[in-house]
């Protein structure tokens, strides 16, 4: 630190980062899974949602490529999704939530376990900060017109302690739903429309110097 008028200091920042953005943890042997998405089914979506149907040509479905998803207690499991497209909500719930082996204490079930959901927009989550988060088991987690980006999804079983069996782990089925808005639609219920802005160059002289810009819609 140079002492006068003013305070001044040199510092250094390092960065650790996995070279794979799939890969994760101190050694980056921790994989992310990826969501794959397809296009949802309308009639068999309609049974699950209460959203208006021609919203629904808009509902895309999206799962990891592992139909079910173990872990221990407090060990997190990884997810990635890609919002390429306004979207009006994307959802993400836990199915199938059960025991691997039956537990040799039995004053406990599945149902009593937490299934935390960790959220974050363009970086990992974690139980200390995270944008949002839900107890899956309990109810699913919504986000409001998300971000376009990358969102990395943390699933952290608790409450396991209670089995008194180290062998015991949580398996589950993770999906998200992402309603995205049709071309040109944003807001709630995709009823606001968008307007793209455009540049307008007009010149005051003969001089190309001199001009000024204009954004119109």
């Amino acid at each position: 630190i140079i002492r006068g008028p003013a305070y001044s200091f040199a510092a250094n920042i390092t960065v650790e980062a996995c070279t794979n953005s799939m890969m994760m943890g101190d050694f980056c042997n921790s994989p992310v899974y990826p969501f794959s998405c397809t296009t949802s089914d309308v009639n068999n979506a309609l049974k699950a949602t209460t959203v208006i149907k021609p919203m629904l040509e808009n509902l895309m479905t999206c799962k990891s490529n592992f139909k079910t998803s173990c872990a221990h207690e407090g060990v997190p499991n990884v997810f990635s999704l890609d919002i390429i497209n306004v979207a009006e909500a994307f959802t993400v719930t836990a199915s199938d939530v059960k025991f691997n082996i039956t537990p040799s204490n039995n004053t406990s079930g599945a149902n009593d376990v937490s299934l935390m959901c960790f959220v974050r927009h363009g970086s990992m989550p974690s139980v200390t900060s995270y944008d949002y988060s839900s107890d899956l088991n309990k109810v699913p987690l919504v986000i409001h017109s998300p971000l376009i980006g990358r969102w990395y999804i943390t699933i952290v079983p608790i409450n396991l302690i209670k089995m008194q069996d180290s062998n015991v782990t949580v398996c589950y089925s993770i999906k998200s739903h992402v309603l995205q808005c049709p071309l040109g639609k944003t807001g709630p219920n995709c009823t606001m429309d968008i307007y793209t802005l455009q540049t307008l160059i007009t010149s005051k002289e003969c001089n190309s110097a001199n001009h000024r810009q204009e954004f119109i819609s």
